[in-house]
């Protein structure tokens, strides 16, 4: 029995239909090559497999512009051809796309925090670059949840506390 990883053999007619094909969603193709060829051994992986190996590209699910909210951020489809250095995938973070594109790359051991504590608001101006290390010492104080006259301090209390930390020998 042929497990579901193992290269399949395709027809000449049965790999036409699928380069023609090749812009539908997977799941898609998948369900018409099934119907149409009788493959009930022809798996979505399979379909995939191929098309990646063809280098067959796939239309996009969804085109540039499009946003939604993963992990209370707000990601959006950007053309990757437009900012070729960009490092991430097709969808990008927007407040880290906006505020590399303004101030350039996020360098190794940074993350961005944003000032007002709302995820949502992707003003390159609302984020702010510190140190890996000092983002546990803000969670720990609240800092999203702190009001606003309060933020300034709580910063520069984790800054602090970062700085004696690393002063002592830690990472």
């Amino acid at each position: 029995m042929k497990r579901p990883y193992e290269k399949k053999v395709y027809s000449e007619e049965e790999m036409k239909f699928l380069e023609r094909h090749s812009n539908m969603s997977r799941r898609k193709l998948h369900s018409l090559f099934v119907t149409k060829f009788n493959r009930s051994d022809m798996s979505v992986f399979n379909i995939k497999d191929l098309c990646r190996r063809k280098k067959w590209g796939c239309a996009p699910r969804c085109p540039v512009g499009t946003q939604r909210i993963y992990s209370g951020y707000i990601h959006e489809r950007i053309d990757r051809s437009k900012y070729p250095s960009y490092r991430g995938s097709n969808f990008a973070r927007k407040h880290v796309w906006l505020w590399e594109l303004k101030n350039g790359p996020v360098p190794k051991g940074h993350m961005l925090k944003c000032l007002d504590g709302n995820k949502l608001n992707t003003d390159p101006d609302n984020w702010v670059l510190v140190q890996i290390g000092i983002i546990s010492r803000l969670s720990r104080r609240n800092y999203d949840d702190a009001p606003a006259e309060l933020k300034q301090t709580i910063m520069a209390v984790a800054e602090l506390e970062h700085q004696l930390h690393r002063t002592r020998g830690g990472s």
